[in-house]
């Protein structure tokens, strides 16, 4: 469409100014807000020092506790019941702490598995070394290192199945 003014009359105020498709500008187009948006890609949103920072730092003390104690109650053989005792307590521990940082911090499903696949995998590749250290001789280290493997491999294909990221033992999770 054209519109030819002859050059006799100067644009009046409110009048309407027509002009091409090629110039103009689509509308932006909003999208709708998601009410819980994935994350998958776990990365923290926190600065150390803060509050998940510590929670954080508390967790991985715990976790390293209880890697420790899992490894010592099966390089003991019998183990003592106190020794068993505080590996349960040290378990009670990882997981209150696991849960106080998860409602904290807003931590993802696969974040806690990895957490958890992490501790497991690790009691499992404790108790290989401190068998293999051991001369071959403590043969209920493997037991241990067994029953670990097991549990994180059942936490592995549990976040395989939800397509969550690989676990990797020698990265913090």
């Amino acid at each position: 469409m054209t519109v030819d003014d002859n050059g006799c009359c100067p644009a009046v105020s409110g009048t309407v100014t027509l002009s091409s498709a090629d110039d103009a500008e689509d509308p932006p187009v909003e999208e709708p807000p998601v009410e819980n948006p994935p994350n998958d890609d776990d990365d923290d949103d926190w600065v150390w020092p803060s509050l998940c920072g510590w929670l954080y730092l508390l967790l991985m003390l715990a976790v390293l506790a209880f890697i420790g104690l899992w490894i010592a109650s099966f390089t003991l053989f019998p183990a003592s019941t106190a020794l068993w005792v505080a590996l349960g307590i040290a378990l009670v521990a990882v997981v209150a702490a696991l849960a106080v940082y998860t409602w904290v911090c807003n931590v993802s499903w696969c974040r806690r598995m990895r957490i958890l696949g992490w501790m497991f995998g690790w009691c499992a590749l404790g108790c290989v070394i401190a068998w293999a250290v051991s001369w071959f001789t403590l043969w209920f280290l493997l037991i241990g290192a067994l029953i670990a493997g097991v549990i994180a491999l059942i936490i592995g294909l549990m976040m395989a199945r939800r397509n969550c990221d690989f676990l990797d033992l020698f990265a913090w999770p």
